[in-house]
């Protein structure tokens, strides 16, 4: 189970230039409102390590970051992001039909950690901020491409 103190974690080791991107990987989701359309997910998968001010050996971790966009995988719009989680991946996997190229799979869904909604577990299916998508009750998509808001102030990144 990927928990809140796991992505603190993981995020202070980003923050403070401890992770290492390993490989991506874009496949197809179904539309729930409309199934005859694709819609394209991406497993980022990073190595990291924790605070390197302790005694013991330290030892990397990794971490895939599991994005939903609104865009169509035909067209490979990678642009709105509605959705964020976080997983461990999975050890114990024996079949790699996923992520072939790096011989692992990722935990499943209910071990998840919602990175961009207030109820961040998997068992919440009806919490309506899960979905950033700007309808009922729902947060409007992060424009990643062209936020002005970002703290690093980075704009017009590439994917």
């Amino acid at each position: 189970m990927f928990t809140q103190a796991d992505w603190e974690e993981f995020y202070e080791a980003f923050d403070n230039g401890r992770a290492t991107f390993i490989y991506s990987h874009l496949f197809p989701a179904t539309n729930e409102s409309d199934p005859k359309t694709m819609m394209p997910e991406r497993d980022y998968w990073y190595e990291y390590t924790t605070d390197l001010d302790t005694q013991a050996p330290v030892q990397a971790k990794k971490v895939v970051l599991h994005v939903h966009y609104l865009g169509t995988l035909a067209e490979q719009d990678e642009s709105r992001v509605a959705l964020v989680n976080a997983r461990w991946p999975n050890t114990a996997a024996h079949q790699f039909e996923s992520h072939a190229m790096i011989q692992s799979e990722i935990m499943t869904t209910a071990k998840m950690f919602r990175v961009t909604a207030v109820k961040t577990a998997a068992k919440h299916k009806n919490d309506p901020t899960k979905w950033m998508a700007g309808g009922a009750n729902q947060p409007p998509p992060w424009r990643w491409l062209d936020d002005s808001t970002r703290e690093d102030g980075y704009v017009g990144a590439t994917i």
